[in-house]
């Protein structure tokens, strides 16, 4: 993720105003996409309430598959601090093998990847 931006070097902490995506005048969610596709919301978000917002983006988008309740899952990220060392920009790490809620910094997410 590299919508968020440092400070004067300082990092500010994560909120859900991060994860808006306003698409147009009439539409914002409350989430965003990925360079990969994949859809993150900040937080744990109603599993059916989450999958019919992302069916109603991808319906403006121009995709017609609804996504089902079953494709969303909740998940913990954190901050890639090497990476922010190095390039100056957030991207966050939220693999369950690498992130999980003990560690430093973790926060909830909601996620719909494709």
């Amino acid at each position: 993720m590299n919508n968020t931006k440092a400070h004067e070097g300082q990092k500010k902490a994560l909120t859900a105003a991060d994860f808006e995506l306003k698409y147009d005048d009439e539409h914002t969610f409350p989430f965003i996409e990925t360079e990969d596709c994949i859809i993150v919301g900040f937080g744990h978000h109603d599993r059916d309430g989450f999958a019919k917002l992302v069916t109603e983006y991808d319906k403006l988008a121009g995709f017609d598959e609804p996504t089902d309740a079953a494709h969303v899952q909740w998940l913990w990220a954190a901050r890639d601090e090497e990476y922010f060392e190095r390039y100056g920009e957030d991207r966050l790490i939220w693999a369950p093998s690498k992130v999980n809620a003990s560690t430093p910094g973790a926060f909830k997410i909601t996620v719909v990847s494709r």
